[in-house]
């Protein structure tokens, strides 16, 4: 949403600063936003423009936190942060979501590791749902891949993060402090130059057509106008359905050239 970062995290929720700083620190939010030239005030730009993969996916997840609601559906949301961030947003939700239903996809070795129970998929079906300890003595080839993946994924997560956070860091704070601009009213017919600019942008071409389709339509709308109480005037006996037909004719083509122009 293209509005300040406490805006984003409380979703038009009544706003309490104690609640909005413990979800922060609970999603590591805290020293990213102590970077952003307004902290907590600082406008996140359309579709975060001005955050990081995994800034976006923390935010949202504090937004999650702050709604306080009773179950969690969770898909992955740890997947775009380095190993040591997860794991500490990771312990932060466990005390967090204690009281909640929490449902969490993931492929995360440690994760599963701490989960009550796991619902097991194969081939995009429940095969069975136990404990990690039942799980990894039945599926021991799968944890032992999944144990080995761990490793990679985190090496290479650490060497992203070293790559791209700073990038992202000087980019936020190169950025203007505000994204959502006032808008200016103005009262009157517009200007020519509006016009001009319009035609230029849109190219005198497609401008001539578009004008010649306007042109076109007012026309109709006027000949159509005009042409009702013409035949209305006349007597009953002396009209022919002609004179219904050219003006069903006016109003349509009325229609279709509004619907052209627009």
């Amino acid at each position: 949403m293209n509005a300040s970062i406490e805006d984003n995290i409380a979703f038009f929720l009544p706003k309490d600063q104690a609640k909005l700083d413990l979800v922060v620190k609970t999603c590591c939010l805290d020293s990213d936003i102590s970077q952003f030239p307004d902290g907590l005030k600082s406008e996140i730009g359309e579709r975060g423009v001005n955050l990081s993969g995994g800034q976006k996916s923390r935010l949202c997840l504090a937004r999650a936190l702050y709604a306080d609601a009773d179950v969690y559906l969770l898909d992955d949301p740890l997947s775009s942060s380095d190993a040591k961030v997860a794991k500490q947003i990771f312990e932060g939700l466990k005390v967090a979501l204690k009281d909640k239903i929490v449902i969490m996809a993931t492929h995360s070795y440690t994760q599963l590791s701490q989960m009550d129970s796991i619902l097991f998929l194969r081939e995009g079906k429940m095969d069975k749902m136990k404990t990690f300890s039942d799980l990894e003595s039945e599926e021991p080839e799968y944890f032992k891949e999944l144990s080995a993946l761990k490793v990679e994924i985190e090496d290479e997560k650490q060497v992203v993060e070293k790559e791209v956070f700073p990038s992202k860091i000087d980019k936020l704070s190169k950025s203007p402090k505000k994204f959502i601009v006032d808008e200016e009213d103005h009262e009157g017919f517009v200007s020519l130059e509006t016009y001009k600019d319009f035609a230029k942008n849109a190219g005198w071409i497609v401008s001539s057509i578009y004008a010649l389709i306007l042109v076109c339509a007012i026309g109709v709308f006027v000949f159509a106008t005009l042409w009702l109480p013409t035949i209305a005037a006349i007597p009953q006996e002396s009209q022919t359905d002609l004179n219904f037909i050219i003006y069903i004719v006016a109003e349509v083509s009325f229609i279709l050239l509004c619907g052209i122009v627009s």
